[in-house]
This record gives structure tokens, sequence and C-alpha cells, in this order.
């Protein structure tokens, strides 16, 4: 008998050896499968046209990203937020902060490399050849896998359970596709850094996430719309931990976070009045409430109250301030009292939402922050985030007409939507929770009333007394549906909350 034990154990140890490797081979082909598919639909994306294509005299973003290329690599660093003979910034300044325009140097000498003329000073302007199109394509493609797929992938692996799922998700949202690769920013950087920054939290590397945080708001300072989770969550650490290891650790992150930024922001902050320049430039207050018809509070009730005419930009700017400090509050104090990497997820949601909704200056393209805070809470998957991702990206259908990006957008859409429905279990069953059944009928109402909306505005012209009717009904539509979903998540997030605290203290 015990030969046949030690004869027979280590052949099982041999199969059990083999099945794990194969085990692992297949999730390692699934995930590699799934980075080739996203990049697939992101390059063919990018055959299609682009923001301010064939547009003069200002032509659009994908002209703003060339030309800030073309700043960065002929002009000192002291110019570059600087208005002056060599600098228009009128036409197209630097308006992101520092990393960014480091990001623009990195590939303006690259382009300088392959061809001078793409960036040449003044005489570049508004160049549209075949080459660059696909310099400038590649680069958002690089700066998305080596950023935007590597974060997605540490994020994914660093959880228990639908790993492979939630990478595929996050790689595949229509709306990082449509803005990067269609429409052309660089938003999979900062989006890249900040999903980075949640998974060092979840490793509980907390002095390394305030440096990617700080990384990934020193790219855009949009990410400001999630400081204040990664604040309270942080800060929530500090309090719950004992005295002495709360100071180190606060300090800790205070001196880490201080001396990251100074050394982004170095260059910049050495001389007061270029400072207050690169402020101005990425805190525009005189550049409107929203830019075009964005699906937020302030847009929607437009259609009923003329802000312009009965507030002043001072004044707006501090009903917006108190606004979306309000309603932030109840979250981030949850968070603060029950600092948990669940509840860390779900309070960044509603944090980066009600900063869309309510904050100043919002553009339509900034959905795509709070839409990454949603895919992070996939790895318990509900139809409430389901149905957020999917209104919006409806939102960004009047940007996507504009850039000539119809068909990708219908494409990406459904796309998503089928890869839902065949995933998870959204038809409606018998025997299921009223909740349940209504949250399946909300999901496939909302996906396909914004079909309907958006089929119907390239289908009919609007009125002439009206050419922005079509734009101004699907950002309501959505907005209706983003403040239902952002109420919802609040009173489920803070009731849950105190429902585990009332089962603690019991």
């Amino acid at each position: 008998m015990s030969k046949k034990f030690k004869i027979t154990r280590p052949h099982a140890q041999v199969k059990r050896r083999k099945a794990n490797e194969t085990g692992k081979v297949s999730t390692t082909l699934k995930f590699f499968l799934a980075a080739l598919t996203a990049i697939c639909f992101r390059w063919s994306t990018g055959f299609g046209t682009y923001s301010g294509f064939n547009n003069p005299p200002m032509y659009g973003d994908f002209e703003a990203q060339r030309h800030w290329m073309e700043i960065t690599v002929n002009l000192p660093l002291s110019e570059w937020y600087i208005h002056t003979n060599r600098n228009d910034l009128m036409y197209w300044g630097l308006d992101y902060p520092p990393l960014t325009a480091y990001h623009s140097f990195l590939f303006g000498k690259l382009a300088q490399y392959f061809n001078a003329s793409w960036v040449e000073l003044h005489k570049s302007r508004g160049f549209e050849g075949t080459d660059l199109k696909l310099f400038m394509r590649s680069t958002v493609l690089i700066s998305d896998v080596l950023v935007f797929f590597t974060s997605c992938y540490a994020y994914s692996k660093s959880l228990p359970s639908h790993m492979y799922l939630l990478f595929l998700f996050m790689l595949l949202y229509p709306g990082n596709i449509l803005i990067d690769h269609g429409h052309f920013q660089f938003n999979c950087v900062s989006l890249g850094l900040y999903i980075g920054t949640c998974t060092l939290l979840h490793w509980n590397y907390d002095i390394a996430a305030a440096v990617f945080f700080v990384f990934s708001l020193s790219f855009k300072q949009m990410e400001l719309y999630h400081a204040p989770a990664i604040f309270c969550y942080l800060l929530g650490k500090c309090l719950y931990s004992p005295l002495k290891k709360g100071l180190i650790k606060f300090f800790s992150l205070a001196f880490v976070v201080c001396f990251t930024f100074g050394l982004i922001w170095y260059p910049f902050i050495t001389d007061i009045e270029q400072f207050r320049a690169v402020i101005s430039r990425i805190f525009p207050f005189n550049r409107g409430l929203y830019e075009d018809k964005v699906a937020n509070i302030w847009c929607s009730l437009s259609v009923f109250i003329k802000w312009k005419e009965i507030v002043s930009i001072q004044n707006m700017v501090c009903i917006c301030a108190a606004c979306t400090l309000i309603s932030i509050l109840p979250g981030c104090i949850t968070l603060l009292t029950n600092p948990t990497a669940e509840n860390f997820n779900r309070c960044s949601l509603i944090s980066s939402l009600s900063f869309f909704l309510f904050s100043y200056h919002v553009h339509e393209k900034s959905i795509l922050i709070p839409a990454v805070s949603a895919l992070l809470t996939l790895k318990s998957p509900t139809l409430t985030v389901f149905t957020f991702l999917l209104t919006s990206t409806i939102s960004l259908f009047p940007l996507c007409v504009k850039d000539g990006l119809t068909v990708a957008f219908f494409s990406l859409t459904f796309m998503f939507y089928c890869l839902i429905v065949g995933t998870f279990e959204t038809s409606l069953r018998k025997n299921e929770s009223i909740f349940e059944f209504l949250w399946k009928i909300l999901f496939h109402a909302s996906f396909w009333g914004g079909m309907i909306l958006c089929f119907t505005s390239i289908c009919f012209e609007p009125p002439d007394k009206y050419p922005h009717l079509f734009s101004l009904l699907i950002s309501v539509y959505c907005c209706m549906f983003f403040t239902f979903i952002w109420l919802y998540l609040n009173v489920a997030f803070v009731f849950s909350n105190l429902q585990k605290f009332k089962v603690k203290t019991n």
C-alpha cells in the first residue's frame, strides 16, 4: 500500500500541476485575445474622420494635439502657457496641466525624428497628410496600450473573480474608443493612471497610489472629479489606524503628494506669473458654464432658465461649487466613516458623477470620468452600472455626428449592448423580484429609447428655428437617467452602510 501511495502521488501532483498550467495558459490567452480585439476596434475606428477634419481655420482636437507637439518642441518651456508672438493662445493654446505638455513634447520629438515638417513652428498649422494621421493615431494607440491596457490588466488580475470579463468590458467600453481613437484625445493616459491608483489602493500600497493619482491629476485637471473619494478613503484609513501609525501614514501621504506635485510642476512654480498663467489656462472660468450640449443639470435646465442672462459668471461659479459640494457630501461622509475598497469604488462613481452633473464648465467628453469609475465597480456587475455605461455612450452621439463617427458609434454601441445581454441575465423571468424586474425594464428601455432618438436625429432635419433640437433632446434624455442613477446610487450607498453599522452595534 505504501509503495502504491508513493508511486501514484507524484502522478497526481503532476496532473494537478498540468491542469493548473493549462488553466493559466487558457486565462492568459483570454486576456491576450481580449486585448487584441480591443486594439482592432480602436485601429478600425481610427480609419474614420476626427474632430475638425478638413475644417479650417481652427480644425479641432486633432489639430490641437498636433499643435501642442509643435509648441513644446519649438518653444522654451517658459512660453508654453503664455501668450507671445510665437505662441498664440487663441489658436489651441495649452489648457491642460504640465504632464500633458511633457507628453506632447515626447511625441513631438518623435514627430521631428520622422518628419520635422509635421511640427514646424507656424508652417505646420492645419497639416492633414496621410503620414501625419497615421503617426498621430499611433501615438494614441501606444499611449492606450502602455497605460490604459496595462492598468486594466493589473486591476482585473487583482480581483478573485470576473477577471477576464471585467478586463473585456473595460477595454471595449465604446466611450473611450470613440473619444480617443475617433474624436482624438489622450484620455486613456489620465484614466489609465487613475485605474492604476485604484489597483494600488486595493493592494494597500497607499503611498504609491497617491503618486499615481498626482500623475493622473497632473495630466488632466478633470481628475479632480475623483479627488474627494480618494481623499476621504485615505483620510479614513489614517483615522481608523492606531494613533501613531495613523499620524505617520497621514504625514507620509502629505509629503509624497506635495513632493510629487513639486517635481512635476517645478518649472512652473518658480515664477509666480508663469504659475498664474498655467492656472488660468487649466481653469478657464470665462469659457462658460458648459461646452456644447452636455447631458448635465445646467444644460438641461437651460431650456427653461437662461443662466447667462440672470446670473453672473462669479455667482454661477459659486452656485456650481456649492451644489457640487452638497451632492458629494453624503457619499464622502459615508466613505470617511467606513473606508473599505468596495465603498471607495462606489463613492468614486458618486463623486465623479456629481461633478459631471453640477460643476462648472463641463465638457460632454467628461462623462468618461464617471464611466471609468462605473467600470471599476463591475467586479460585482449590476444593471444599474450597465444602464449608466450605455447611457453615457448615447450622450456622446451629437459629438460623434459632428466628427463623422456615426457608423463607428452605432457599431460599437450595439456591440457593447450585445456583449452585456449575451454575458449577463437581462431577460425578464417569472418569479423574480419587482426590483430586478424594474431594473431590467429600465436597462432595455434606456438603451432603445436612446437609440430611437439617435436614429431620429439623423433621419429628420430639425426645425430652422431650433437647429440644435435633437442634440438638446438627447442631452436632456441622458441627463434624466444620469440624475436618477445618481440619486439611486447615493441612497443605496448611504443606507446599505447604515444597515451594516446597525448590525455591528447590535
